[in-house]
This record gives C-alpha cells, structure tokens and sequence, in this order.
C-alpha cells in the first residue's frame, strides 16, 4: 500500500528507548505511543462516520471486498468495526455464492474537519486555465483530517436474503461468530487524505488543485494532476492514488446455538446464525473511548 504513516512527531522518546535502563519506562512509554495512535485513528473513524454517514477503511486503501469476512482488535476498538481488521475468511472459501451489482458515485467527497483545517488556494500567475496553482492545508488540532475521494464506485452484494440462506447450510467455522461480512465497499478512482498528528501540520499540493477545495463546487475528476509538495506532522498521508478503498459497509455475524437466520434481518429462527446490519447512529452511540 502507497500510504505513508508517521507518528515521528511527538516520538523523539523512540530513540532514548534503547539507552533507558529502566525497563518499566520503556514499556510505559511503549504503551503511551499505542494510544496515542489507538487514539488518532480513533477519532479519524469517528469523524468520517458522522460527518459523511459512512464507515472508513483505515488505513485507506487496505484492499477488501465484498464477501470478506473481517475481525477487528478486540483491544483497540473493543470489537467494534473500527480502525485496523484482519482478513478471517470470506464467503467464497465457504462455496457461498453472490452477485456483485456496481453502481457509480459521481460526486466527489471533499471533506476537512470543521474549525480545525484551512484550504487556502493561490492560482499560479502563469497558468493557463484557472484551475492550475497551489493549494495550502493548514492543521490546527491533533486528529484533524482533510479527505478528497473523486470518481467513486460502490459495489454490493446484490441479495443479502440468498446469502443469509447460504451461509445457515454451510459448514461454517463456528469461529465466524463475533466477525464482520463486509456487504458493501466504496473505490475512489484516486484520493488523497491526511490526518494531522499535530496542531502545525500541514500539506502542500500543486497542480489542478482548486477543485480540491471542500465546498467550492468547482468541477473535480480523477484526470485532473496533483503533486505533493511538502506535508509534516501526519499520522497518516494517503497521497493522490489509484483505486482507493474508502468506505465500506458491514454486517454482524453472531453465532446463536438455537436460532436460524430470519432472511428479513430482523428476528432468529430455529438455525445458526445471524446477521445484523451496523446501523451507524447505534456505532456512535457505543463509540470505543
């Protein structure tokens, strides 16, 4: 993956690790890293999930697909689907068979956190269309994020009913139970986003940029040339790629010894699993401190 991570910011402390004696303060301050990420990414979901009704695939562009069967840290989201998964399977190693229907998502989503990151654009003197230039992010709190996705494609299982039939007559790892079907997944054509480490990060683009801008309603494709310039203080940088995963959404696996799956979704049955959709609101409702 073309994304770049770097919590080098406030990590000095990383190259006093190795000459501390104390081994309990190298342990702590171990700790103290892990949740400063576990809190940066933490607050990355959170964001994306309310202010664009969506679940984020962190880190952007991990490949997934719809039929994936995923498991999230139990420690850092306390199971829930947040921040980094593991691929445990997937429908197909169960001979579980299903459509993909694919639709496109033409308007761009461009997006930065309120109150927190400025988007100033300078046109460049000598270009020759007004969208040539350079476009400045400034970020004033840690965690803020700026996200640009352009010429999006969703694609979805097509009949939720017919794999919930499947999957009852399959035989299944029992272990499926507590785990993720990943129903849908949401592709950028190309994006670029960052989440800032601290209140000074910033980022610089260059090129056909101005339709980069959160809200300007100038016209924005995936031809369009975009460089980065300079960046400091991310957590995380996606630059501008090709076929990003973005978003995707999710079903609940939950093993129940007496009950079969009700095809509606909505109540069990005699049989063996069921799948519950992730409504977004009830998520934010139980958000992982």
């Amino acid at each position: 993956m073309n994304y770049i991570k770097n919590l080098k910011h406030k990590f000095s402390l990383r190259k006093f690790i190795k000459i501390l004696p104390n081994k309990c303060f190298i342990n702590d301050t171990k700790r103290i890293l892990k949740n400063y990420t576990m809190a940066l990414f933490k607050k990355y979901c959170k964001e994306i999930i309310k202010e664009l009704d969506k679940i984020p695939v962190y880190l952007p562009g991990t490949p997934v697909s719809p039929g994936d069967i995923l498991r999230f840290g139990d420690y850092e989201a306390r199971g829930k689907p947040i921040g980094s998964f593991v691929h445990y399977t997937s429908l197909s190693k169960y001979d579980i068979r299903f459509d993909i229907q694919e639709d496109n998502d033409p308007d761009p989503y461009l997006y930065s956190s309120k109150n927190s990151v400025g988007v100033k654009f300078t046109a460049d003197a000598n270009a020759t269309t007004n969208i040539g230039g350079k476009l400045d992010v400034t970020f004033s709190r840690e965690g803020a994020t700026y996200f640009a996705a352009i010429d999006c494609t969703l694609q979805s299982i097509k009949d939720l009913s017919s794999i919930e039939s499947q999957l009852n007559l399959a035989k299944t790892d029992p272990k499926i139970g507590g785990c993720y079907l990943v129903v849908s997944v949401t592709t950028a054509k190309k994006a670029l986003i960052m989440q800032s480490n601290s209140r000074s990060a910033s980022l610089t683009l260059d090129g056909n940029v101005q339709g980069l801008q959160p809200s300007t309603g100038t016209k924005v494709d995936a031809s369009l040339k975009v460089n980065i310039s300079s960046y400091k203080d991310s957590s995380f940088i996606k630059p501008w790629s090709d076929n990003v995963t973005v978003f995707f959404s999710l079903g609940y696996l939950s093993k129940n010894d007496d009950g079969k799956l009700d095809v509606s979704l909505r109540s069990i049955l005699p049989g063996k699993y069921s799948l519950t959709k992730v409504d977004l609101k009830e998520l934010l409702r139980n958000y992982p401190r």
